[in-house]
């Protein structure tokens, strides 16, 4: 593990063990700006890794962050990098299948202000993009008045999004 800090949130990267190299830089400008918004907000981070937008978001003062992922050992990263910025009681993480998990969420009812979905690049043709945009589309967990509901695929700025900040009821 290496430690760095992106956008005053400390972390310990996994640079050897985890996903190549550990961390991914390209989304820095992107969890900055969703930063600025989740203040107070319930936040989903779906595909957390080792809680790069999640772990942001509770040290940017979110209220409380889900964080979801199908590796035990990356929900223990998020857990050891929430207790680094002291914000582990602000997140809550979740082990299984994405698609599963958002199901099950459903079903309890639960609603998000703010929903983040940054999946592995398992999907490796942009033609075959459309199989997970139909199951996001058929997965709402965005609170009828939340904020922002993001999809981010590698390489990907959100500053680009037509909907960036604003909410999607709108």
């Amino acid at each position: 593990m290496v430690p760095m800090i992106e956008n005053k949130t400390q972390f310990e990267v996994p640079v050897w063990d985890g996903q190549k190299t550990g961390w991914f830089y390209d989304h820095r400008l992107n969890r900055e700006r969703i930063n600025r918004h989740v203040k107070g907000k319930r936040v989903l981070d779906i595909c957390s890794y080792a809680g790069g937008w999640g772990v942001q978001a509770a040290n940017a003062g979110a209220q409380q962050v889900t964080c979801v992922d199908v590796s035990k050992q990356a929900l223990n990263w998020v857990e050891n990098n929430a207790q680094l910025n002291g914000v582990a009681d602000n997140v809550t993480c979740i082990q299984g299948d994405a698609f599963t998990v958002m199901e099950k969420l459903i079903e309890e009812g639960q609603l998000f202000d703010v929903v983040i979905l940054d999946p592995p690049a398992f999907i490796p043709k942009r033609k075959d993009h459309s199989h997970l945009d139909n199951h996001v589309n058929n997965i709402i967990l965005l609170d009828p008045n939340g904020d922002f509901a993001g999809i981010f695929r590698p390489p990907f700025d959100i500053s680009r999004l037509s909907l960036t900040y604003q909410s999607v009821t709108n």
